[in-house]
């Protein structure tokens, strides 16, 4: 199984304007100063932002074409981000472990990469353990 998810945060900005842009279901937003609810350190947000999940898929060709047409559709967006010093970042999260879930690896072409790059777009990717039992 594979998630993903735009990450978009930044300093001296709005992220409710970019909000609409989107038009996408469980849109997250959150502000400078904001308390973050996990541990028991109290903390809070050092920036602004959005972030919401694109389909999970169950293959990485799949996960590729839902990439690709997120980028289509808002690289205009993404890059208007960018040039006001926000961080636009992809994150590619995946099972692993699990046999039926179990990727061996997944294949970034430059084509790929280059997509990101012209978007403007940073890469994370994470693997989350799973079992057979």
């Amino acid at each position: 199984m594979i998630s993903t998810q735009i990450r978009i945060s930044g300093l001296n900005w709005s992220p409710e304007d970019y909000a609409a842009k989107f038009n996408v279901n469980g849109l997250k937003v959150w502000h400078l100063g904001d308390a973050l609810k996990f541990g028991h350190k109290k903390r809070f947000r050092q920036d602004s932002g959005l972030a919401f999940s694109l389909p999970e898929q169950e293959s990485w060709s799949s996960a590729q074409n839902a990439i690709r047409a997120e980028l289509l559709t808002h690289a205009v967006v993404y890059i208007e981000l960018f040039s006001k010093g926000v961080a636009v970042e992809l994150s590619i999260g995946m099972t692993v472990g699990e046999s039926a879930a179990f990727i061996q690896s997944i294949d970034f072409s430059a084509e790929f990469l280059g997509e990101l790059y012209a978007a403007r777009i940073g890469l994370l990717v994470t693997g989350y353990p799973t079992s057979d039992e």
